[in-house]
């Protein structure tokens, strides 16, 4: 089976197929730089680049978890301690 990942022209076509209106034109280089470091962090599979360390109600504290992650879990515990 293929790997389902693209490559780098693959992914910047995608990528800049969200800004095909006009008004994008005079921003080219601006895109180019963002599609660029959007690739790195796609090929590097940097999904969660804002991380900090668990904290102590974890098996290992020093674990480093996405801050998006961390939150997420906290609503959901906001929201049973709720009902």
């Amino acid at each position: 089976m293929p790997s389902p990942r693209l490559d780098e022209n693959a992914f910047k076509q995608r990528f800049r197929s969200q800004f095909k209106d006009r008004a994008f034109a005079p921003l080219t280089a601006e895109l180019d730089k963002i599609a660029q470091a959007a690739w790195e962090a796609y090929e590097h599979s940097r999904k969660s680049p804002h991380t900090r360390k668990a904290g102590p109600e974890f098996a290992d504290p020093d674990y480093k978890l996405s801050v998006d992650w961390i939150a997420a879990r906290e609503a959901v515990q906001a929201g049973a301690a709720e009902t």
